[in-house]
């Protein structure tokens, strides 16, 4: 009686444990897409503004949060 229900427990822990791993590769897929995407949105916006010959609208001035380079993904 208390083999099965053992063996029974480990086999939920198992499960359990897979789908947590399943969902988070699916997280940072998801993430990598979206930095991929945003990216490419922005190097799209840097040649449109190269050829119009477009300048900053206030040059020289950096954020107040730092550089746009940095990781600012939230990880669960």
């Amino acid at each position: 009686m208390v083999i099965p229900r053992i063996e029974f427990t480990i086999n939920y822990i198992e499960k359990e444990l897979d789908e947590e791993s399943r969902e988070d590769f699916f997280r940072l897929k998801k993430i990598t897409d979206k930095k991929k995407a945003d990216k490419l949105i922005q190097q799209l916006e840097n040649d449109r503004k190269k050829e119009g010959g477009a300048a900053d609208d206030h040059p020289g001035e950096e954020s107040i949060f730092g550089g746009e380079d940095e990781d600012n993904d939230v990880v669960f």
